[in-house]
């Protein structure tokens, strides 16, 4: 999210502000994401308590 200020404060304008606008639209819709999916799974075994803990990162 850092970055994505300082794209606007170099590059002020509509464009910039639109990019930043979009990045944080993905980063909160992987945010949500991530919470629905610690809440929706339980952890009741040591396989999936690991998955979630680690799981897959990008």
């Amino acid at each position: 999210m850092a970055g994505s200020c300082g794209l606007y404060t170099h590059h002020p304008g509509w464009q910039a502000l639109a990019q930043v606008a979009l990045l944080f639209g993905v980063v909160w819709w992987m945010y949500s994401g991530d919470v629905w999916l610690t809440n929706e799974v339980a952890p009741n075994s040591t396989a999936r308590r690991t998955w979630l803990m680690v799981g897959p990162r990008r």
